[in-house]
């Protein structure tokens, strides 16, 4: 019996998924992180952020239009 594409894949990233949380969760213990905070807001504070780049954008052009300098 063959296990399909689609199915392995799934399978392959369920299992890279479970490796990262038994990672983090040894991380988690060993830093004495488990008395300040739950696991899972551990594994979230992780993640990266993410930029809106536009926005991003638009605050540093206000900053420099509220300074000395002149963009180039």
């Amino acid at each position: 019996m063959e296990l399909p594409v689609d199915e392995g894949i799934r399978l392959f990233l369920y299992a890279l998924e479970k490796e990262d949380d038994d990672r983090l969760f040894s991380l988690w213990v060993g830093s004495r992180m488990c008395f300040e905070r739950s696991f899972d807001d551990f594994k979230a504070s992780l993640k990266p952020a993410y930029f809106d780049e536009e926005v991003t954008l638009e605050k540093v052009d206000r900053w420099m239009e509220s300074t000395e300098w002149v963009k180039g």
